[in-house]
């Protein structure tokens, strides 16, 4: 696994205990919009081919 794999897996477990985190709180059944803003930038983590794509899916967090 290089360098960027190593990032990425810990950009997405960062997101994915933000996503659970989330669910919990407001958990009513349903997914509110952050929900799924979350699942977009995890799949644009998990896509970024180059160090720079990287920095820019992780912006924000």
């Amino acid at each position: 696994m290089d360098n960027l794999d190593s990032k990425k897996m810990r950009a997405l477990m960062i997101i994915i205990h933000k996503m659970i985190t989330r669910y919990q709180r407001i958990h009513t059944g349903d997914l509110d919009e952050e929900i799924f803003r979350l699942f977009e930038k995890a799949k644009t983590i998990k896509f970024a081919e180059k160090e720079k794509d990287f920095e820019d899916a992780i912006a924000g967090l």
